[in-house]
């Protein structure tokens, strides 16, 4: 997204599902929520929230990298969810640990 002098979006770009993104497992919520994008090494990532790999529909943290395939497609790629332990300490149980292994995951990408 671009944004001009007043702040209001003067382009703005779909980021499509990974190529090999499973079938939804929970039917009602799809896509992605939350989208927070990082620049890592000279590449963009981002993590999101994601429903849908979730058979009753709960939240799961997606972090990824994001790949211009031409000038009009974005699409996830590299993509994995953070582990349960890893939601755990982002509730802040070990926050700092959280905050070291999104930068190893992100490095990793």
């Amino acid at each position: 997204m671009k944004l001009d002098d007043s702040l209001a979006p003067s382009t703005c770009r779909e980021v499509l599902v990974p190529n090999d993104w499973p079938s939804p497992a929970y039917q009602i919520v799809q896509g992605s929520e939350d989208i927070r994008l990082v620049s890592q090494s000279g590449r963009l990532s981002a993590s999101a929230t994601i429903r849908g790999l979730d058979s009753e529909g709960l939240c799961e943290i997606v972090l990824a990298r994001i790949n211009a395939e031409r000038l009009e497609n974005f699409r996830f790629s590299a993509w994995h969810t953070i582990s349960k332990v890893e939601r755990r300490c982002a509730k802040g149980v070990i926050k700092e640990k959280l905050f070291g292994r999104c930068r190893e995951l992100l490095t990793d990408l």
